[in-house]
């Protein structure tokens, strides 16, 4: 229950400028089962691949990673849609057994030890699926984490926050636009080395023990879509962000988000203060939230805007599956492997949406009431300024609001 708590504040935040709290907690157990989940379009061509750039890797007690992506349109984002961001699971050899990953992670070959026992890890390739006669940019981010350490805290069942904040990210890669269904092989190289290129102050009070703090910076790519090139889960006062190479736009978020004892989302609250690329940014406070959200009846859901002005949707999670396998049964490596990718299982899971309303109306009406154990949440995007509709680039701040009862 309590493995993934940063993976929901990695999840929204990271791909909306938003952060994805609003999905209950799980565990890597449930995230196995969440695989079943993931389909593939009959029209989608299968492209496997590897990445390239990770050199010589020494048995230093550092595993590497890395996730292979297509980039998202500004609809997906809006829509939640990342169902992309997750490939269909495929077996990969993990010690003694075989473990089921999502197809779109790739592991280099290297060798670590659990305390004196040798470990061996290797994913050969990654594959994603995308439409034929498609254009797709992709890009690929690598992640290290300490071995023993993650392990360790994978088997405490420790907090995601404690496991996601062990996490370096690396080099991005990043290879143009064209239709990949022609390709052969899809190798990318991690060719952006993502220099530390903006000095952020963000001052604020101190975090309680059952609240989080995030920093991330959201790219647009050549095909004005959008990526990630940096990410904080546990930002300091003063902090630097990364940018890629890109002349594009980009937005630096900022995000605090409460959980209740059973580490479930209360409420999140973000803000993107800049469309530009600043040398320095001081960014101050907490954003002013929505207020009086709240469960009029079982399909009515209410609040009161005060001088906001954006747009407010519905978000509506299904009752998660039952847990597929426990972790007792699995080996050390299975163990680091699923927790590495719980995270990205969780930004996927499906999601249903309703329509967009202006956030003065107040008020949003279910067509009908979500089945017993989903999970539901508020989200408002907007600020100061008026909209013609809900888009990324003008977003001032997103507010989420756990409403499941």
């Amino acid at each position: 229950m309590k493995r993934i708590l940063c993976a929901h504040l990695v999840s929204w935040t990271c791909l909306l400028g938003l952060v994805s709290l609003a999905a209950e907690a799980s565990s890597s157990r449930e995230a196995q089962a969440t695989a079943a989940e993931t389909t593939v379009e009959t029209t989608a061509s299968k492209i496997q691949g590897k990445v390239d750039g990770f050199g010589s890797l020494p048995r230093d007690d550092w595993a590497d990673a890395a996730a292979v992506f297509p980039s998202l349109t500004e609809n997906q984002i809006l829509s939640f849609d990342f169902g992309a961001l997750l490939a269909p699971d495929e077996p990969m050899k993990a010690g003694p057994m075989s473990t089921d990953v999502p197809g779109n992670v790739y592991v280099p070959r290297q060798s670590e030890k659990y305390g004196w026992i040798p470990v061996t890890l290797e994913k050969e390739s990654f594959s994603i699926y995308l439409k034929a006669g498609e254009q797709n940019e992709l890009f690929v981010i690598s992640v290290k984490a300490p071995f023993n350490e993650a392990v360790r805290k994978a088997r405490e069942k420790a907090p995601a926050a404690e496991i996601v904040k062990l996490m370096k990210f690396g080099k991005l890669g990043f290879a143009p636009a064209k239709d990949w269904s022609k390709e052969r092989n899809a190798n990318i190289a991690l060719n952006q080395s993502r220099p530390k290129a903006t000095n952020l102050k963000w001052t604020r009070s101190k975090a309680s023990s059952s609240e989080a703090d995030i920093v991330l910076n959201l790219e647009e790519t050549p095909m004005s879509r959008w990526l990630i090139s940096d990410l904080d889960a546990d930002p300091k006062t003063s902090l630097r962000v990364s940018s890629t190479n890109f002349a594009g736009k980009a937005k630096l978020i900022f995000a605090r988000s409460k959980f209740n004892s059973n580490d479930d989302l209360v409420w999140m609250r973000s803000w993107f203060p800049t469309h530009e690329r600043p040398s320095q940014l001081q960014v101050e406070g907490i954003p002013a939230a929505l207020e009086a959200v709240k469960w009029e009846d079982t399909t009515n859901i209410t609040w009161t805007g005060g001088d906001k002005l954006g747009w407010a949707t519905v978000f509506i999670e299904a009752p998660k599956t039952a847990p597929a396998s426990d972790d007792e049964f699995l080996s050390i490596e299975a163990l680091f492997l699923q927790n590495l990718v719980a995270p990205l299982r969780s930004i996927a899971r499906p999601r249903m949406k309703t329509e967009w309303v202006r956030v003065e109306d107040g008020r949003i009406t279910l067509s009908k009431a979500p089945a017993a154990k989903s999970t539901v949440s508020l989200v408002f995007l907007g600020g100061q300024r008026l909209t013609d509709s809900p888009n990324l680039v003008d977003a001032e701040e997103l507010h989420v609001y756990n409403l499941t009862k």
